[in-house]
C-alpha cells in the first residue's frame, strides 16, 4: 500500500481476506488500523468488492461497540484495496476467555449487553454481521467490548456480492440456517452469539469435531449439552437464555437483540459474584469419521484437520467424484490443498478428493450444501450422494427450485438417488412450499414405478395442496391413465364408503340378523378370541368391513405384523384385495 496521508508502523495480523497494520495517520496525528486486501486477491473483482462492501458497510455504523471505520479506498501504485479503522489497544474476546479474564456471571452479562447493543444498531440498520465469535471481539483497555470484521456482512436489504444461499461464516459458530444456505436475518447472528456466551460460561464450544464440515453439520443436527454440565456454579437462567439463543428453530429462537438483552438484565442480582472457572473442565470426546475410505482425525496441535487416505481409492472413481463437483473445483482453482497423510499412488497428485473440495470450500466461506445435494441428484451420482448422507446432510429440504430431493429425484430422472433417497426413509410426505408431494410430482411426471414405491412406503395420495388438488388430479391432468388407474384401485376408498350394513353382514357371518357390533360383542366375550387373527383372516378371505370394524374400535393396529412379518398392506397387495388395500391405507397403513 501506498498512501502519503498513512504511515505503516508494523504488522498486526492476517485473516481470510488480508493483512491489519498499524498505522499513524500522519494528518489528524492519531493510530489506526489499516486492512489490507491481499495482491493476490486484489486481482479478483469480486474479492475487492466483497472487501470495500466491509467498509461501507461498517462506515454507516456508529455505536461505540462496534468498530468505527475511518477511509476506505483503492492503493493507486498497487491496486490493492484498503480501509482504515480505528485502532484498539487491547486484546480479544478469545483471550479474555482462554486465561479466565472474564472473572465473574455479572460482568459476562455485561459484555454481552453491550455486543448485543451493537448487534441491534446493526441489525437496525439493516446489516448483519454472519461471522460473530470470540476472534471478531476485541475488548479495549476500558473493559468494553467492540464488535468488529464485518469482512463478511451482508446488506439485508440488498442481495449485494453475496448470492442467496451461500455458506459463510466459521463452522463453530454457524446457524443451522447458514450451513444449509437458507435465507438469513437477525437469528443467525443471534444464534452464533449463543454460541460465543455459551463458550465464556463453559470455556468450550458446543459442537466440535474433527472436520470443519462435520462440525458445521452438528450445528444442524445435534443439541448443545447444557452449559450447567460443564459450569455447575452457573446460575440456571442464564443457562435458560443461553439455550433459547442457540434454538435450531429460528420461531423458537429469541427474534431480535432487544429480547435477549431484556431477559438478560432480568437476571438475579444473587448470581452477581458467581465466580467462572474453566480449570476443571473437560473436554468432550469426538468420534472421528470414517466416510467413503477417508479417515480423519485431529492433529496434536488442534488446528486445522489432517486427512489420511485409509483405503484405496480407484483412479476411475476418483475421476468421477472430482468431474461431479466441477462447480467446486472451479471455485477453488488453482488447485492447492495439501494431503498430509500418505498419497495413494492409484491417485493423481493433481487432483482433489471430494473430501478435500468440500472441507476446502467450507473453510473459503463457498460451500452450499443445498447446491451440492441437489447437483448430486442432477448427476445421478450415488456416490457424491452416500457421501453426503454420511454426513447427515438433511434429506427434508426445499431447493431453490421448490422441490424437496425426492422429488428432483423424480423430476430428474435419478433412479439411483431415488432408491438411495427412499433406503434412506426420506419423508414421502414432506411438502414443498406449494404444498405438493413426492407423490404428486411423480403422478404428473408419469412416474408409475416412483408412485407404486412412494405408495408402498406410506405417501398418502390423499394430502392436498395449496390448490386443494391430489396426487390423482396431477396424472388425471396429463392424461396418465395407468397411474390414475392404479390410485383408483388403492385409494379412492374412505372408510365411510364402505357401509356396514346387516345385508352385507349375511354374507361375512351366519348367525341371523345379528349386526357387525353385536357379533363383536359376542367373539369378544369368549375367552379365546384372537382379534388380530380375525384381522388377517379377514384380509386374505377379503372381508373389507371386517377389517374395518376391527381397525375402527381399535382393537388391532393398522401396521400389525403377522408370524411371516407381514404386514397388512402387504398382504392385501399379496391377495389383490383391492378394496382392503383401500381401507388400510385410509387408516395410514404402510409397507415398513
Amino acid at each position: 500500500m501506498s498512501n502519503s496521508k498513512y504511515k505503516i508502523i508494523r504488522k498486526l495480523g492476517e485473516g481470510g481476506m488480508g493483512t491489519v497494520y498499524l498505522g499513524h495517520d500522519q494528518v489528524l496525528d492519531r493510530p489506526v488500523a489499516i486492512k489490507v486486501l491481499s495482491s493476490k486477491l486484489s486481482s479478483n473483482h469480486e474479492f475487492v468488492e466483497r472487501f470495500l462492501t466491509e467498509a461501507r458497510v461498517c462506515a454507516k455504523l456508529n455505536h461505540p461497540n462496534i468498530i468505527k471505520i475511518y477511509d476506505f479506498g483503492t492503493s493507486p501504485g498497487t491496486k490493492q484495496a484498503y480501509f482504515v479503522m480505528e485502532f484498539i489497544d487491547g486484546e480479544s474476546l478469545s483471550n479474555y476467555i482462554k486465561f479466565n479474564k472474564i472473572g465473574t456471571e455479572k460482568r459476562l452479562v455485561e459484555i454481552c449487553k453491550c455486543v448485543l447493543n451493537g448487534l441491534k444498531c446493526s441489525h437496525d440498520q439493516g446489516i448483519l454481521h454472519r461471522d460473530i465469535k470470540p476472534d471478531n471481539i476485541l475488548i479495549n483497555k476500558e473493559g468494553n467490548p467492540v464488535l468488529m470484521d464485518f469482512g463478511i456482512a451482508k446488506l439485508t436489504q440488498n442481495e449485494g456480492i453475496t448470492r442467496a444461499g451461500e455458506t459463510m461464516g466459521t463452522p463453530e459458530y454457524m446457524s443451522p440456517e447458514q450451513v444449509l444456505g437458507n435465507e438469513l436475518n437477525c437469528q443467525t447472528d443471534l444464534y452464533s452469539f449463543g454460541i460465543v456466551m455459551y463458550y465464556m460460561i463453559t470455556g468450550k464450544l458446543p459442537f466440535q469435531s474433527d472436520t470443519p464440515i462435520a462440525t458445521a453439520l452438528k450445528q444442524v443436527n445435534e443439541t448443545p449439552v447444557p452449559p450447567s454440565k460443564f459450569n455447575t456454579s452457573m446460575s440456571l437462567e442464564l443457562e435458560k437464555i443461553i439455550l433459547k439463543i442457540m434454538q435450531k428453530n429460528k420461531n423458537l429462537r429469541y427474534q431480535n437483540a432487544s429480547e435477549v438483552i431484556s431477559d438478560l438484565e432480568m437476571l438475579s442480582p444473587q448470581n452477581n459474584a458467581v465466580n467462572i472457572s474453566f480449570s476443571n473442565v473437560k473436554p468432550l470426546k469426538t468420534d472421528k469419521l470414517d466416510i467413503d475410505g477417508l479417515k480423519v482425525s485431529a492433529p496434536d496441535n488442534g488446528q486445522g484437520a489432517a486427512i489420511q487416505n485409509a483405503d484405496k481409492i480407484s483412479e476411475n472413481e476418483q475421476s468421477r467424484t472430482v468431474q461431479n463437483v466441477n462447480k467446486l473445483a472451479e471455485i477453488n482453482q488453482p488447485q492447492t490443498v495439501q494431503n498430509t497423510g500418505k498419497t495413494d499412488n492409484n491417485i493423481k497428485p493433481s487432483k482433489l478428493s471430494i473430501y478435500d473440495i468440500l472441507v476446502k470450500s467450507l473453510e473459503e466461506g463457498k460451500l452450499n450444501f443445498n447446491e451440492i445435494l441437489f447437483d448430486a441428484i442432477d448427476d445421478n451420482d450415488s456416490g457424491m450422494f452416500n457421501f453426503l448422507i454420511e454426513l447427515k446432510v438433511p434429506l427434508n429440504i426445499i431447493g431453490e427450485n421448490n422441490s424437496t430431493p425426492l422429488m428432483h429425484s423424480i423430476r430428474s430422472n435419478s433412479p439411483d438417488i431415488f432408491d438411495l433417497l427412499i433406503s434412506n426413509k426420506a419423508d414421502v410426505n414432506f411438502k414443498n412450499k406449494s404444498g405438493e408431494t413426492p407423490l404428486m410430482i411423480a403422478c404428473g411426471a408419469g412416474d408409475l414405478e416412483s408412485v407404486k414405491i412412494l405408495i408402498k412406503k406410506g405417501a398418502n395420495p390423499n394430502i392436498k395442496n395449496l390448490k386443494s388438488e391430489i396426487a390423482f388430479n396431477y396424472a388425471e391432468n396429463k392424461g396418465y391413465s395407468e397411474i390414475t388407474n392404479f390410485l383408483l384401485s388403492i385409494s379412492n376408498i374412505s372408510p365411510e364408503s364402505i357401509e356396514i350394513e346387516e345385508q352385507a353382514n349375511a354374507d361375512i357371518f351366519k348367525n341371523g340378523n345379528l349386526s357387525l357390533n353385536e357379533i363383536l360383542a359376542e367373539n369378544l366375550a369368549k375367552e379365546n378370541y384372537n382379534p388380530g387373527f380375525e384381522f388377517f383372516q379377514s384380509i386374505e378371505n377379503d372381508k373389507p368391513a371386517i377389517v374395518q370394524i376391527l381397525l375402527k374400535q381399535k382393537l388391532v393396529d393398522v401396521n400389525i405384523k403377522d408370524k411371516k412379518s407381514n404386514t397388512p398392506l402387504h398382504l392385501a397387495a399379496k391377495f389383490n384385495n383391492k378394496t382392503i388395500a383401500g381401507v388400510l391405507i385410509n387408516y395410514n397403513a404402510d409397507f415398513n
